[in-house]
């Protein structure tokens, strides 16, 4: 799994097991996207809060920051994983924006 990037959603201690769990089975770290990022993120090695956004609720805003991060990793097969049920419902929404940039399921 050197080739993909895991794109976790959310900044609590959800994305954090679910970066660990990348991490134990593929030895690769994830990113985090969120608004902002709980203390189980903030100093771990196994996930990068690289993108914390206000108004990440919006649609627009979204697309916007992760295809911007996807643009950022050409190389990389960025698989999308929501870690709350917002953004699941979210990702639904932006299904289109987002398939050709992302591997994701909603």
């Amino acid at each position: 799994m050197a080739g993909v990037l895991p794109v976790l959603l959310g900044g609590d201690a959800n994305v954090y097991g679910m970066a660990r769990s990348f991490w134990e089975a593929y030895r690769v770290c994830s990113v985090a996207v969120c608004q902002r990022a709980l203390p189980a993120l903030a100093h771990s090695r196994l996930v990068r809060a690289a993108v914390c956004t206000p108004r990440l609720e919006e649609d627009e805003v979204l697309v916007r920051v992760l295809v911007a991060l996807a643009r950022a990793h050409p190389d990389k097969t960025c698989l999308l994983v929501s870690c709350a049920d917002g953004y699941t419902m979210q990702l639904a929404r932006c299904r289109q924006a987002l398939a050709p940039w992302f591997r994701f399921a909603c």
